[in-house]
């Protein structure tokens, strides 16, 4: 055994296969940190990296080890990110009926498991920039015009606001200056960035009801 696990670590799934909402007809394999990996389960969503950006995927399997058909090294696979459910949203029943599903209609399983569920209860991620002391640092040495330049104001803005999610700062300085600003803040270990999860509560639905009065109170009426 590894020093410092547990049995229960130990046994514990070290990767996951993950459905995700896209139009491909693959699942993907994700390395399990070790807190995840004793709280993971089946039908449970979870926060992956995929090329750029980080998406929400659904749990169809775990396994402790790689399947033999994933050609690659266990220390090269990505790792998850998040569990955002600590109770699975996904039964098992659900599981198997929308992998049916999605193989009658060649269709994506994270697609059509994404559709079994209410539209309220999926998550989204929001980049979030925080100042560090280095940057607050930095700021006091700033003057003149050198005050005037993207990563100056996003640092003031920074120093004022503790945190600013990237998405306003594309709508305050465009998409492609917030974008490298923030990339060069980082670099110079200035600010830090971080996901959030935000996860949008479904709204009730309300419909309009008619019900039968009693017949006493028919006469009642009458």
């Amino acid at each position: 055994m590894i020093p410092g696990l547990t049995k229960e670590s130990a046994a514990a799934p070290r990767f996951a296969e993950v459905a995700l909402p896209l139009p491909l007809r693959q699942t993907f394999t994700y390395s399990l940190p070790l807190a995840l990996g004793e709280t993971a389960r089946t039908g449970a969503r979870l926060l992956v990296p995929f090329g750029s950006r980080q998406l929400t995927g659904y749990v169809v399997a775990l396994h402790k080890t790689l399947s033999e058909e994933i050609e690659i090294e266990p220390e090269s696979v990505k790792d998850a990110l998040e569990l955002i459910d600590e109770e699975p949203l996904i039964t098992d029943e659900i599981l198997r009926l929308t992998q049916w599903t999605a193989d009658y209609y060649s269709a994506s399983w994270g697609e059509v498991l994404k559709a079994s569920l209410p539209a309220g209860v999926n998550a989204t991620v929001e980049q979030i920039v925080q100042i560090t002391s280095g940057g607050r640092d930095e700021l006091i040495k700033l003057s003149g015009a050198r005050l005037n330049t993207t990563k100056a104001q996003i640092l003031q803005i920074l120093a004022q606001a503790a945190e600013i999610s990237q998405r306003e700062l594309r709508k305050k300085f465009g998409a492609a200056a917030a974008q490298r600003a923030v990339r060069e803040l980082v670099k110079l270990n200035w600010a830090s960035v971080f996901s959030r999860t935000l996860t949008t509560k479904a709204k009730p639905k309300r419909r309009k009801a008619v019900r039968l009065l009693p017949t006493e109170m028919h006469a009642q009426a009458a």
